[in-house]
Parts: C-alpha cells; structure tokens; sequence
C-alpha cells in the first residue's frame, strides 16, 4: 500500500495485520488497548484492596467500593438471595392498574426504579448555564435508532428476531411462565413509541433538544391519564407551575396519547416487567446475567461476555468511578507531565487565538467575541480537584444474614436519585468533572465551557514526554485542540464564554458559517467505507473539531518541530488505528457523531494542505485532494 494512496492503512499495516479484537469487546485499537492497559492495573489493584481492605480504611468511597467488589464477588449468595429479590421489586408492577395511578404515584414509582415510557433528565439551562432544570423526553427502544423502525431497513428484521429470541431465553430461564405473551407485548409497545422519537443524526443538533416552556405548559400538552404528573413533579422538586422546562422531542410529546392509554396499559406492563428484568440482570447469578446481556452482545458482535472478575468491577466501578479513578491519576500521573501537558495546552490555545486573529471570513465584531469566549475557557488536566460529595453519602448497605447484590445497588441507585433531588436548586459546579480520571478520553462542556483532559489519555501512544515533540501535537496536541475546536463547531458556536445559550454572531458570519458547515458535510457524505457509507450530517460536528484541531495542531508542531513534520502525520494516523466487529461497525454509521476510524485519519489528512505538500501529492493519488474541495473552518 502506497501512503500516496491509503496513509492510514501505510502506517497501521502491520497492526491492521495483527491485531486481535478481544472476545469480550466489539472493537480494538489506540483508544482500547489504552484502556485495556489501565483495566488491568486496576484489576490487580482491586484484589490487592480485597485481600487487604484495611489498605484503603483511610479513604472511605475506596472502602466502599472495595465493599461492593466483595459482594459482587459473592456467588453463594447470589444463587440463593437474587432471584427472590429481583421478583419480590418485580411485584411492584402489579399495584398499578393505568397509567393515570402511576402518575398519581410517580415519585415512588421511580424511587422503585421501575420504566416509564417519558424520561426526565436533570440538566443545565442552556439559558443560565448554572441553573438546573427537567428535560423531557422518550426512553430507549430496543433497535439502535428510530430509522431502524422504518419499512424496509435492512437489518431491523434480524435484529427483532435476535432480540424475542434472547428474551425468551432470559425470561424462561428466570422461571416465568408467560414469556411468548410478554414479550410479543413488550416489542409491540417498544414500537408503539419508537417511531416518534428523534433519530442519532436529528440528536445530533444539541441545541434542538431545549424548547423551554413553563411546566404547566408542558403538563397541559400531556394525555388526560398524564396531568397527576404535574403536581408530583412540583412536590418531588419543589417547583412551581411557572417554573421552566424543556421539552426534548416536541414529536413524542405530542404522540403520546397513541400509547399512553387505557387500550395499550397492558403491552406497557409487558414493556415495563421486560425492561425491569432485563436490567437487573446484571445482579443476579452470573448465567442469568450472561443470558439478560444476549442481546446487546449480539448487537455489538461481542463474541464472549464479560469474565466474571472484570465483569464485576465494572459494576462496582460503575458506583465509584471517580474516586478510582482520581487513585489512578494520582498514583500514575507525575506533577511534571501536568505542567509539561498544561504548557503544550497553553500554546495550543495562543495558536488558536493567533488563527482566529487571522481569520479572513469572519468579522471585526464576531472575531473579538470568539477569543473572548477562547479566554474563558477552562482548563482540567489530569484530575479534579474534588468529586461530587454525593460520594459521602453513597454507602453500601447489606444485610449480613441475607446478602443480595440486587438489593444494596437498588439502594444505592436510590441514594443517586435522592441526592440529585436534594441538590436540583443547587447551582451546577463547574469544578465538577462529568468523566472519570481512568477514562481514555476527553471532552468539551459548552455549559461550563471547559475543556477536560484526564490523566488516561495524557500517557502513550497519544503523549510521551520522550517523542518528538511533533508527534505529540499529532497525537495529544491534536486531541487538544480538536476539543478546543468544539467550543466553535456548529453546537459550540451558539454558546458564550460563560455557557449560555447566546447569539453572539453577526448575522452574515453565521451564514458563512453555516456555508462552510454544509461544506464540512458534503466532503464526508456518502464517503465509503468497508461498513458502509458516512453519514456527513450526523458526524459534522466531530469533523469540524477533528480539521480544527489537526490545523491547529500542525501549526503548533512546525513552530516547536519541523524537523519531524512526518512524525505528526503518522502519530494523527495511528491515533485512529482500530478494528471493529462487522456488526458494531454497521451500527455505528447510524449512532456515532464521530467519522468511522478510517477517515478521520485519511479525509481529515487530505484536507489538510500542508500534508499534500508535503508528500508532494498528484491528482490520480489516492490521498489527493484537489485544493478547491477543501474546507477550511478553523
């Protein structure tokens, strides 16, 4: 393979030859065997903790977890305790008899963790960044996205049939005796709803799910069997009826009499029990919960399920993520890399603003309140400096005569839902990170307009205090910038410096913009690709960060290192080395914001003018470009 032609497949050919997709896991590369690396460090670090719990007595949320860990461990008393708890929370279905009880009864009725058809997630005012508020809107379906539930997709069909035949298989081996009829039920209502839910490509216009409106507004828009829904909501968060809203999905709202009524109560139960059981399935005994995760195995194309040691960290971890995560940082990550880290984020930053100075489409006004907003971002590198003080209070309870996995999480999953209760009138944080210090990746808050960088991903292949530094900026320094670059894609571009929702842009740069976006789509639109083609609206905001960043970051490499200029085309190029299951791959083209792995190496590359110079690139070159096609943003 010429790097005239295919530069992704040149540099990663001899890791695309070899490299093995974990049987547990629907995809390998740069990112996952990053994160597999820091698995099992935590893996072993966790049975060091188990036979040695008294090791972390002088960190109270690491002995929590460590006391979590050992429960899950306990396989004893899951065989005997689990089953009997998991129908006896089950059971509580059975007290209601309409929907308009349910409402009637809501708060409990959540608190118990049972499904309800209309979701309500806490997030920030777009308005007023710091405030709090209820955002409306559908629960998941059981295809992937709402276009699978279109006539004809192709592989809706397949799916369904995979999903009633994991089903079944779970819901018998649970002993129940009506599982042809729940589950017949439970896809009937599944698509009932399904249609009238936002596809991942409308999702991916942020801004569309905030259509603020009074709370009465939005209870008068509900079915009749839906308005008792008003007034618990008030007394469960203490609002008033003026107080303000958002409705997500305006679509499902309006559609929810066609399935919220007395005709469909009965296929709800069915979807309501399914969906229960379904997920709780990871608490029971270890071949019930590999049989209650089939399904989405099956979707993934996951050939094994977890084992059962890294299964249950992950559920422990899932509680105590932050606080794991912050011992990794704070035992893996020297004070030198953060300074060294948050000097080349620094200089990533003068760069930017230097090319904002410099932009020739935008004006005066609009340029200034763009490196003014640049100014207040806010940088978190490595670790926070404090976790949520909910971790104080999320304590496992267990009964010592009768263990049961299922009921200490149920607890605990009730602590997370009286707390974020107790502090909704709470202003939002922003010291407070929404990923933890392990994880392999970053990202950008458009409300808190900070830019979070965790210790995971500040080590190799993406940075190296060793390497050239231009393979860092073509690794880390492009990450950088890529998440600097989304506080000005086509979501981040509508929020201000202090992150509300503001139009700060003079009318005609922002249908320059706005031009230039649907160029950004056109250049990956219908791009094929071994999975399929690339969905261009869906992932435009990744593919604006991505050619930000890599301009910004080969800026900032050929000030400090153009004596390595290759070293940052092939570090950018086997960032995105990977390899994914054909299934996960498919799904993916509908559901990731993101550009298959492929292009954001190649299509970013040939976007990039100095990296056609540089190989002295021809038309008739598989990489080559021609200039007029490219598009420059930021």
């Amino acid at each position: 393979m010429r790097l005239e032609d295919d530069f992704y497949t040149y540099v990663n050919a001899e890791w695309l030859k070899n490299a093995v997709i974990p049987p547990d896991r629907p995809a390998t590369g740069t990112f996952h065997e990053l994160d597999e690396s820091i698995e099992k460090y935590l893996l072993k670090l966790s049975e060091t903790w188990l036979q040695k719990p008294e090791s972390v007595n002088d960190n109270p949320h690491l002995s929590a977890y460590v006391k979590l860990l050992r429960l899950a461990r306990d396989e004893k008393s899951r065989e005997s305790n689990e089953i009997p708890a998991l129908l006896g929370l089950s059971a509580e279905l059975d007290k209601y008899t309409s929907f308009a009880e349910i409402c009637r009864n809501y708060g409990k009725y959540k608190f118990t963790g049972l499904p309800f058809p209309l979701t309500i997630d806490i997030e920030a005012d777009m308005k007023r960044a710091r405030k709090k508020i209820l955002y409306f809107g559908p629960a998941g379906t059981i295809l992937p996205d709402s276009t699978y539930y279109q006539p004809g997709h192709p592989q809706a069909a397949q799916l369904l049939d995979n999903y009633k035949r994991c089903t079944s298989a779970y819901l018998q081996a649970l002993g129940l005796s009506n599982v042809e009829e729940l589950v017949e039920l439970t896809m009937k209502f599944d698509a009932s709803f399904a249609v009238y839910t936002k596809s991942n490509e409308q999702k991916a216009d942020y801004v569309d799910s905030y259509h603020p409106q009074t709370l009465q507004t939005y209870i008068d828009k509900l079915p009749a069997e839906m308005q008792a829904l008003g007034t618990q909501l008030q007394n469960i968060f203490h609002l008033a009826a003026d107080d303000i809203v958002s409705d997500s999905e305006p679509e499902f709202t309006a559609s929810l009499s066609k399935f919220v009524n007395s005709t469909d109560f009965s296929a709800f139960k069915a979807w309501a029990l399914v969906n229960f059981l379904l997920h709780n399935s990871k608490y029971l005994t270890d071949d019930l919960r590999i049989k209650g995760g089939e399904y989405s195995r099956m979707l993934l194309g996951s050939a094994e399920p977890r084992n059962f040691e890294r299964y249950t960290f992950d559920l422990a971890n899932s509680y105590y993520s932050d606080p794991v995560g912050l011992y990794y940082a704070h035992t893996n990550f020297s004070k030198q890399s953060k300074m060294d880290v948050l000097e080349m984020l620094k200089q990533m930053i003068q760069v930017y603003e230097q090319r904002l100075s410099q932009n020739t489409w935008l004006s005066a006004s609009t340029k200034e309140k763009a490196i003014k907003k640049l100014k207040a971002l806010q940088l978190h590198i490595a670790y926070p400096d404090k976790i949520s003080p909910l971790y104080d209070k999320l304590l496992p309870v267990i009964d010592e005569n009768k263990p049961s996995l299922l009921l200490t999480c149920t607890q605990l999953n009730q602590t997370v839902y009286q707390y974020t209760i107790d502090n909704f009138a709470k202003e939002i944080d922003p010291e407070l990170w929404s990923m933890p210090a392990d994880m392999v990746n970053a990202y950008y808050s458009p409300s808190k307009n900070c830019i979070v960088f965790p210790a995971a991903i500040l080590q190799k292949p993406y940075y190296d205090l060793e390497s050239p530094k231009a393979a860092n900026y073509g690794g880390i320094g492009a990450v950088m910038a890529h998440e600097i670059s989304h506080a000005f894609d086509n979501n981040g571009c509508r929020f201000d410096e202090n992150g509300n929702l503001e139009d700060w842009w003079q009318p005609e740069d922002y249908e320059a913009f706005k031009k230039k976006t649907q160029e950004m789509i056109a250049l990956f639109d219908n791009y094929p690709t071994p999975a399929g083609k690339c969905n261009g609206k869906l992932t435009v905001s990744e593919n604006i960060a991505d050619a930000g960043g890599l301009a910004c970051a080969y800026t900032a490499a050929i000030a400090n290192d153009k004596e390595h200029e290759a070293e940052f085309y092939m570090s950018w190029a086997r960032v995105w080395r990977s390899k994914f299951t054909p299934q996960f791959e498919k799904i993916l083209l509908s559901l990731d914001p993101h550009a298959p792995c492929i292009l954001r190496a190649n299509r970013q590359l040939m976007n990039l003018s100095p990296f056609a110079e540089y190989y002295k690139l021809q038309p008739g070159d598989g990489m080559y470009l021609a200039k007029e096609k490219r598009v420059s943003i930021w």
